[in-house]
């Protein structure tokens, strides 16, 4: 038993790769859609015939793993020859309730400045994927190249679920989570100062100082309703992470929301979110803030605030919603007046000033 290659005749001097296979004494053939230049000519024709030559042969071998296990089925159509960058884009579109969308759609263009907008599915092997994520690397800072992989994957495995793919080429692919950088946040006088400052959205400035007391993502207030409200008290369950999470409003807050209308009306019925970030950069700016602040900066301002007047780190854990303290930790920059704080609770020994002299 062995899979072989075989080269069909096409037009304009191109063949297609199809395999060959014989088992059990029946003799199966496996279109792969693989065009080639039959006498390549140019570095990119010789490339492309090598590259589509070495995924046949990958695959070859798999199916003869496959059969030799049992586990193949002849009858099963798999098409390679999908552009995978159109499938990323419509599964995107058509998944309901998916978590983090912009993040997806940044992690399909960034795919598409490294190889192109049309990238067909069997380009993306395990040497293809290693060199984009090294790409992020290069590009990307902190743990978003991780992030953006981990996206990658997920979409990879629906499209191997929907036959094209022979195996998952990010199986085995090694990714490092990489080291978070630091956020920028607001101190309490740096939103003293964007209070006092005007905004060419007042809406935007509402939300954004109701999410500086709340800890709030953009997702969350962008959907909050007044039915989430029961006097000072707010329960949601968060759109990232579907965890419930209740915090009691503050006297900020309270006035913010403004009186109170009926259960289904948004309280803050925001744009698109590249708007808001257009009206918040002109809004910092005016505020004579040098900081680059994006809207989740006010959710880092809370949680930072929160550990420089002395919160538990368990307690901002649970009022941020999060599953786990390690989560918290990446938000929390500790000030230098809380280490001196934290280095005066040493208990004063007895006559210390006097220890010298003994």
């Amino acid at each position: 038993m062995a899979t072989k290659l075989r080269y069909k005749p096409a037009t304009n001097g191109f063949e297609t790769i199809y395999l060959d296979t014989c088992f059990n004494g029946t003799r199966k053939y496996k279109m792969l859609g693989f065009k080639v230049k039959c006498k390549p000519k140019s570095a990119e024709e010789k490339h492309d015939r090598k590259e589509k030559e070495n995924l046949a042969k990958q695959i070859a071998n798999q199916m003869d793993l496959d059969m030799m296990r049992g586990k193949f089925h002849l009858e099963e159509k798999i098409n390679c020859n999908v552009d995978f960058i159109d499938f990323a884009n419509a599964w995107i579109n058509d998944s309901d309730g998916i978590i983090d969308i912009r993040t997806y759609r940044a992690t399909i263009n960034k795919l598409k400045q490294f190889g192109g907008t049309t990238i067909y599915c069997w380009q993306m092997d395990e040497t293809f994927l290693g060199k984009f994520y090294r790409f992020l690397q290069r590009s990307l800072n902190g743990i978003t190249p991780h992030n953006y992989m981990k996206k990658l994957k997920i979409i990879i495995r629906a499209a191997k679920k929907n036959n094209h793919f022979y195996i998952d080429p990010t199986e085995n692919l090694p990714l490092k989570k990489g080291k978070c950088t630091d956020k920028e946040y607001l101190t309490f006088d740096e939103i003293g100062l964007l209070f006092k400052t005007p905004c060419n959205n007042d809406l935007v400035k509402k939300a954004a100082l109701f999410a500086c007391n709340t800890g709030l993502r953009f997702c969350d207030i962008k959907l909050l309703n007044w039915g989430n409200i029961n006097g000072r008290i707010l329960n949601i369950i968060q759109a990232k992470t579907k965890v419930p999470v209740t915090i009691i409003l503050n006297d900020n807050a309270v006035a913010l929301v403004g009186s109170r209308k009926a259960n289904t009306d948004l309280i803050f019925p925001l744009g698109s979110h590249t708007g808001v970030l257009k009206s918040i950069k002109k809004w910092v700016k005016d505020a004579g803030i040098s900081k680059a602040i994006t809207f989740h900066c006010f959710r880092v301002s809370f949680a930072t605030n929160l550990m420089n007047t002395g919160c538990d780190v368990a307690v901002t854990s649970k009022l941020l919603g999060h599953t786990s303290l390690v989560n918290t930790e990446r938000y929390i920059r500790v000030s230098e007046m809380l280490k001196q704080t934290a280095i005066e609770k040493f208990p004063s020994l007895t006559n210390i000033k006097n220890y010298n002299n003994a």
